[in-house]
């Protein structure tokens, strides 16, 4: 009997893999975009020299290499000479290798081996609910658990597969933590010990998302178990060395990000770490309690015009987006106190001590795993380890609501309560299944499409005649991050003959005023605003380094100088003096159009033109 009843668990697990391949399927037909690109580069030996084991290294701390990046245009021209940006995650580095050595640029086969490590995060997920909690609420919460929006980008995103491979390996590693703690012979704890840490070592070599599973490690000694402190502390040795065999390797190894405002390192800068946390921990709890987008900027998008927006203005005070960056983070808590404080007020009397201290351990373990996170601006692809906590509150919710519909509750208070509960427990199951499944889906089209438009920006009809191989291209400016820092990677990936370098003068959707100077300079400036204030821009120089009127950057082809900064800081215009005539024919100037790049029309000397805002081919502008 048990047999059988083990037997249908898992079928019942296999059902649900199966619906969430099925809905994430699109995502097998999105090619290589943003960092796989660079990725290929690196893997096939033309952006620098990478092993296996490192492919995630992006930018070493070395300031010769970043400024042979600068030089070439692989870096912007306004980098820090200190720019770094490297991610220890040698397992998830060595299966990219693995595909890429196997099946080159066939990117369906790499999405199907990603497949494969969604269909091993649910279940090493539910091998570790059903130690947590009851089977019954264990199979609901994986229901709720696979339809998320996170596995969108998770399975679309294959540089973002690390994150499905440490938590496979991390929910499988907290499994056995949860039985290592209910053995009765100290043999059978040692055996334990020994199955965990491994677990906990292929979890961290996948990536840095181990941390997130270790803070659900963690809120598990403090609030999952009932014995000594001491055997809690015990129960936490194998994940503890793991860990702190992490922490030695990254820090040998140089990781983290350095020169990027958008990252923040928690150990070079805690002040600033600490700050982030208190704006990015609230936007991220938001979106795995409620569904409300981590990203301001997406929130916007989704629901201007909406009772949503209108909510978050009011208590800012503030109109428009301002508004909505402005009261983010206290909107996103004033929302949870009001669905989640009464839920779960009126569900735990319907469960049984032991759910509910699986409830709360799991949540408390959630909110841990976002800590690590607010190293990074908030983000849709970095959630699937934190929003399996919620996902346990909804289907323990949703349990409590039907078992009190099925005791007949007795008299009107007890019919309200009854009632209020089943609205709330169906409104949470409809937002993290079914409007959930919705977005993933617009989520994976919104990536495909965008990803589409990249190669046919680099090369359409504007530049696929321009005989581009050996000459200096310059990008007059590019739309967003990928256009403007992979533009020789993404031609290697189609095929294309290689420019010997290739600059972007601007990222973003401005409107600049372009003006001859003499035979050999251009003027660049902002028609309103400044440069270097976006997101794609301070990756690569903070605010705090910004660059001011009379500093020069050279980088071999051009020499930047700031000619103008506004009023309250930034940069208004910068003179680039070429290293020959404009009109030399090594010489390529290309700006955007609505097919993608084109040649650009030099003025002539004394003469201006304004250049249009760029934009992604099929993509509105300022759109998500």
């Amino acid at each position: 009997m048990e047999r059988k009843r083990i037997g249908r668990a898992w079928a019942w697990a296999a059902f649900v893999v199966l619906v969430a391949v099925g809905l994430y399927w699109p995502a097998m037909h999105v090619g290589l975009l943003a960092d796989d690109v660079y990725q290929v580069a690196l893997f096939d030996g033309v952006a620098g020299e990478r092993g296996p084991l490192s492919l995630y290294s992006l930018y070493p701390r070395d300031p010769s290499a970043t400024a042979e990046h600068v030089r070439r245009g692989s870096l912007p021209w306004w980098t820090v000479t200190e720019f770094r940006f490297v991610q220890v995650r040698p397992l998830s580095s060595l299966l990219l290798w693995v595909d890429h050595a196997l099946w080159g640029k066939r990117a369906f086969v790499h999405h199907l081996h990603s497949m494969g490590w969604l269909a091993a995060a649910l279940l090493a997920a539910y091998a570790l609910l059903r130690r947590a909690t009851t089977p019954v609420i264990a199979a609901m919460v994986l229901l709720v658990y696979a339809v998320d929006e996170t596995f969108g980008w998770t399975t679309a995103w294959l540089a973002n597969r690390c994150a499905m491979v440490s938590a496979a390996f991390a929910f499988g590693a907290l499994a056995v933590q949860l039985r290592r703690a209910t053995r009765g012979s100290d043999r059978e704890r040692r055996r334990d010990g020994w199955i965990e840490g491994g677990l906990w070592a292929l979890a961290f070599a996948a990536g840095e998302y181990a941390l997130c599973g270790a803070a659900y490690g963690i809120a598990h000694a403090l609030c999952g178990r009932t014995d000594g402190w001491r055997a809690r502390a015990r129960g936490l040795l194998p994940m503890g060395v793991v860990l702190g065999a992490f922490a030695v390797l990254s820090v040998a190894m140089g990781a983290g990000v350095h020169g990027a405002t958008s990252y923040v390192d928690p150990l070079g800068h805690p002040v600033e770490f600490l700050v982030a946390c208190v704006d990015r921990v609230p936007r991220m709890l938001g979106e795995i309690w409620l569904g409300l987008p981590g990203e301001s900027d997406r929130l916007l998008f989704r629901y201007e015009g909406t009772i949503v927006v209108r909510a978050m203005t009011a208590l800012s005070g503030v109109e428009g987006a301002p508004g909505v960056v402005k009261a983010h983070g206290g909107f996103a808590l004033l929302g949870i106190a009001v669905v989640v404080g009464p839920c779960w007020w009126l569900a735990r009397r319907w469960l049984e001590p032991s759910e509910r201290r699986t409830v709360v351990w799991l949540a408390l373990g959630s909110l841990g795993a976002l800590v690590p996170l607010a190293a990074i601006l908030p983000s849709t692809r970095a959630l699937a380890v934190a929003a399996l906590g919620p996902a346990v509150f909804v289907g323990s919710v949703a349990v409590a609501a039907v078992r009190a519909v099925r005791t007949r509750p007795t008299g009107v208070m007890a019919w309200a309560r009854t009632g209020v509960l089943g609205v709330l427990a169906a409104g949470l199951v409809a937002q993290h299944v079914v409007v959930d499944a919705g977005w993933a889906r617009a989520q994976i089209a919104g990536i495909d499409a965008t990803g589409r438009s990249y190669p046919r920006f680099m090369a359409d009809v504007g530049t696929q005649a321009l005989p581009l191989e050996g000459k200096d291209v310059v990008v007059i400016a590019a739309p967003g991050l990928v256009t403007g820092l992979h533009g020789m990677w993404l031609l290697h990936l189609l095929e294309r003959p290689l420019p010997r370098t290739w600059h972007v003068l601007e990222i973003g959707e401005r409107r600049l005023l372009v003006r001859r100077v003499d035979e050999q300079t251009l003027e660049l400036s902002t028609v309103g605003g400044v440069m270097h204030d976006q997101p794609p821009e301070v990756l690569f120089r903070p605010p705090s380094q910004g660059l001011h009127a009379g500093d020069e950057v050279d980088v071999g082809v051009f020499r930047a100088q700031v000619a103008a900064e506004g009023k309250g800081g930034g940069v208004r215009a910068v003179r680039f003096s070429f290293d020959r005539a404009l009109e030399d024919p090594g010489l390529v100037f290309l700006a955007g159009g609505p097919r993608g790049l084109r040649r650009f029309e030099l003025p002539a000397v004394g003469k201006a033109v304004v250049v249009a805002a760029p934009v992604l081919p099929g993509r509105v502008r300022g759109g998500a």
